[in-house]
């Protein structure tokens, strides 16, 4: 398998919340099309934003 996708995800609760929940679904989805997601919980969307240009496959953020 491919080095992992790494997605960084805006959650206002962070790891707890339910947008990350629903993306911890995804990626456990996302293995039966051979496909290995890694996600990352943000806090601060600025944050998350600004690791998604560095280094990121993917981000879920509110698009502000």
């Amino acid at each position: 398998m491919a080095e992992p996708l790494k997605v960084c995800v805006y959650d206002p609760s962070g790891a707890n919340g339910d947008i990350f929940t629903m993306m911890k679904e995804y990626a456990v989805s996302s293995t039966e099309w051979g496909a290995e997601i890694q996600l990352k919980p943000y806090t601060d969307e600025k944050i998350a934003a600004e690791d998604f240009k560095a280094k990121q496959y993917a981000a879920i953020v509110t698009g502000k």
